[in-house]
């Protein structure tokens, strides 16, 4: 029986490496909070001891523009909204990639990945792709209320990931 939260197509971990431990691929989304902030720290001390690579996303929120009304206004505010994202998440992978490798992370890389559906959809979807055995996360992010009615992204991404879950407080 396959499990509900495996997406389509995404292959499963290396065989040899049940455990995920020591991780040879560690995920570390951030959002620029305080716990995001302490989670990559963690990260990064992970992949030093363990010499892993080191993937930093920023799950960028977006704005879809509704082309069945006609409002230049609303458009442009969407589109404001959606560039200053972009730079904010341009500059929050740019500061983790100094801190990373000040730390002395050498295999590092950094992605922003657009946010249409749900933050933990994208990182699940990232984890699966990029084959990681290791998500280092904070317990709490940006997410505002919202998060808290439907439940926190850490908490869902503990509950559906394949592979282990590390939570930073």
């Amino acid at each position: 029986m396959a499990k509900n939260n495996q997406i389509r197509g995404a292959k499963k971990r290396d065989p040899m490496n049940r455990s995920g431990f020591p991780p040879k691929r560690i995920l570390a989304p951030i959002d620029g909070s305080e716990n995001s902030t302490r989670a990559l720290n963690g990260a990064i001390e992970i992949s030093k001891t363990f010499g892993a690579r080191l993937f930093i996303i920023n799950v960028t929120p977006r704005e879809k523009i509704d082309l069945g009304f006609d409002f230049p206004r609303h458009t442009s505010a969407v589109e404001e909204y959606n560039d200053e994202m972009d730079r904010r998440s341009e500059r929050l992978l740019r500061d983790s990639l100094e801190l990373a490798k000040k730390e002395g992370c050498t295999n590092v890389e950094t992605e922003a990945i657009p946010e249409f559906q749900s933050a933990t959809r994208q990182i699940l979807e990232q984890a699966l792709s990029k084959k990681i055995d290791l998500i280092v996360l904070g317990t709490r992010g940006l997410g505002g209320f919202k998060r808290l009615l439907l439940g926190s992204v850490s908490s869902e991404v503990v509950t559906h990931a394949d592979c282990n879950v590390l939570v930073i407080r």
